[in-house]
C-alpha cells in the first residue's frame, strides 16, 4: 500500500528488517520500537538478498583496544567499486570512529582526489566539535599522503598498518567492508536499480548503520557521537521515517511548479527512495529515473515492495552489472 512518510501500521519482522537496510536479525528486534510502525511477529526468516551478499569466510583476530572518547582515535578506509557510479563516483572513503563506531561513506570520482577529501572534511568536523582527533590509522595507501603530512601539523599521530594483512587490520577494515556489504545487500535486494546506484546504497546503509543499536548497546552510534560531545542534536533518534530501499516514491509537485490552469495534469511524479538527509531523516534522497539524478525531497509518499528476493538465476549479479539498462 502507499504510506506517509509517519503513519502508523502494523508490519512484519521482513518488512523492519527491509527498512533496517537488511540488519542482523538481532539487531533488528531491538530496534523494532524504534521505527515508528508495531511490528508484529517474532519469527525468524531467510533473507536471500543477505545470504547472497553476505557470505564471507571466518576469521580469528584479537579485539584492539577501544577508544573512550568520540573523535579520539579514527579509521581510514579506501574502498574501489566497479561500474562507475552516478556522477562518475569510483571510490568511497569509509570513515569510522573507533569509541562510537560513528562511520561516514564518502564517494569520491578519483583516488587521487582522497587527501582534499579528507582535509575538507576534517576541517569541517573540527568547526562542529572544536578540537582535532589523537591518532589517525590507515592502510597507507599513497593517496593519503598529503592529508597525512597536513593532519600531522595539527597534533594528530598517523598509524600505518603493515602491508598484506587486510584480514588482521581491525575496524578500518571491517568498517569498510560492512558498509560495501550492505551497500551490496540493498543493491541485490532491488534487481532495478541501476548498478551506478551504489554510492547511494552506501551512504544509505552508513546513514542507517549509525541509527541503530546493537545488541548489548543502550546508543547507537550517532547518539553516541552527539551525547559525547554534547552537540545540540543530543537525544534519542527516531527510526519511523526510514523506508524500504528503492522503494517506489510518489514525490509532490509543488503548486508554484504546477502550469496554472492544467488541473487534470499529476501532482506528482515517480521515483525511487535511495537515502536520508538531516539527522531526523526528513528530507529525502530520490532518484529520477527520468533524469538519471537524484534529488532532495520532503514531501513524499512511499509503495514499499520488500518481500524477499527467491531463487535468482546464478548469472543475475554479472548480468545486472553488465546491463545498462535504467529503471
Amino acid at each position: 500500500c502507499v504510506s506517509q512518510a509517519f503513519s502508523l501500521a502494523t508490519i512484519s519482522p521482513e518488512l523492519a528488517h527491509f527498512r533496517l537496510g537488511h540488519v542482523g536479525q538481532p539487531t533488528a528486534k531491538i530496534n523494532h520500537h524504534r521505527i515508528g510502525d508495531e511490528v508484529q511477529g517474532d519469527h525468524e526468516f531467510n533473507c536471500e538478498p543477505c545470504r547472497l551478499a553476505k557470505s564471507k569466510k571466518i576469521i580469528s583476530h584479537t579485539p584492539q583496544k577501544r577508544a573512550t572518547k568520540p573523535f579520539e582515535f579514527l579509521h581510514i578506509d579506501l574502498q574501489p567499486c566497479k561500474p562507475t557510479g552516478i556522477g562518475g563516483i569510483d571510490h568511497a572513503l569509509i570513515i569510522c570512529d573507533d569509541a562510537t563506531r560513528r562511520r561516514w561513506a564518502i564517494p569520491i570520482k578519483t583516488k587521487g582526489s582522497s587527501s582534499d577529501v579528507l582535509i575538507d572534511w576534517a576541517t569541517q568536523i573540527f568547526n562542529i566539535v572544536g578540537c582535532w582527533p589523537f591518532e589517525i590509522r590507515t592502510d597507507g595507501d599513497l593517496s593519503f599522503l598529503r592529508f597525512i603530512a597536513w593532519i600531522k601539523q595539527k597534533g594528530t599521530a598517523f598509524t600505518i598498518s603493515p602491508p598484506a594483512t587486510h584480514e588482521q587490520n581491525g575496524v578500518a577494515e571491517s568498517s569498510g567492508h560492512i558498509v560495501m556489504q550492505g551497500a551490496r545487500t540493498l543493491m541485490i535486494s532491488a534487481p532495478n536499480a541501476p548498478a551506478y546506484l551504489w554510492p547511494e546504497a552506501a551512504m544509505a546503509t552508513t546513514y542507517v548503520l549509525n541509527r541503530i543499536r546493537r545488541p548489548g548497546e543502550i546508543e547507537s552510534p550517532i547518539e553516541k557521537w552527539n551525547n559525547g560531545l554534547q552537540l545540540r542534536e543530543a537525544g534519542p533518534i527516531d527510526l519511523g521515517f526510514l523506508r524500504v530501499w528503492f522503494s517506489k516514491a510518489y514525490v509532490h509537485i509543488p503548486k508554484e511548479q504546477r502550469v496554472q490552469g492544467k488541473k487534470m495534469e499529476p501532482r506528482a511524479w515517480i521515483g525511487y527512495l535511495v537515502g536520508y538527509e538531516g539527522n531526523n531523516g526528513h528530507i529525502y534522497r530520490i532518484y529520477d529515473p527520468s533524469k538519471r539524478q537524484v534529488v532532495l525531497r520532503r514531501d513524499v509518499a512511499f509503495w514499499e515492495e520488500p518481500l524477499p528476493i527467491r531463487h535468482l538465476p546464478s548469472s543475475w549479479i554479472a548480468a545486472k552489472y553488465a546491463s545498462k539498462k535504467i529503471v
